[in-house]
């Protein structure tokens, strides 16, 4: 019995050889194997993959493709692959993509729920003095590491930011200048 690095290689030379057939079936015993790690399998989705576009369904290609990428994201096949091989990859590149993309989107507007900013602003800010901020930020994903206030001055254009810097207590502070506030 062959370990699973040797089946692995011996599968990749029968790759060389265009024996798919036989690729595919090594690849399944790969898989199968409790002993093969993240690399090793992914190697073999790849050869799995390739072999089942050239000789299988396509549709059959495109589930180890998209374990390969799910653990290689960037991964990528070389230009020189031949185009019935590339086909499926391509379409199955670009599915991935897309749903990595939608579910980044979907955590990132649950991090945006689950945030929730309380500040109580004085109510005696007065022109030409000083003006005091202190937000208290719920942040339970830790999502958060920087806090900007955007003001302007009268009908000015252009806003300005002030950066809070972030207290012991965990609260986010600043203070708008007197010289800011004057009109």
């Amino acid at each position: 019995t062959l370990s699973t690095a040797e089946t692995l290689a011996q599968a990749k030379r029968l790759y060389d050889d265009m024996e798919y057939d036989k690729v595919i079936a090594l690849c399944d015993v790969v898989l199968e194997r409790t002993d093969a790690d993240a690399n090793t399998r992914l190697d073999a989705y790849l050869l799995q993959g390739s072999s089942l576009a050239i000789v299988g369904d396509p549709i059959d290609a495109e589930k180890p493709f998209r374990f390969l990428l799910r653990g290689r994201l960037d991964f990528d096949l070389p230009v020189s692959t031949p185009p019935k091989i590339m086909a499926v990859f391509r379409k199955v590149q670009v599915e991935e993509r897309a749903i990595a993309t939608q579910l980044k989107e979907i955590e990132r507007q649950k991090a945006i729920l689950d945030l929730e900013l309380a500040h109580h602003p004085s109510s005696e800010i007065v022109g030409g003095k000083p003006i005091e901020f202190a937000y208290r930020l719920r942040d339970p994903r830790g999502v958060v590491d920087a806090v900007h206030v955007q003001y302007r001055k009268g009908f000015e254009k252009e806003f300005s930011a002030l950066a809070l810097a972030q207290d012991e207590a965990g609260s986010w502070r600043g203070v708008i200048p007197a010289e800011s506030t004057e009109s």
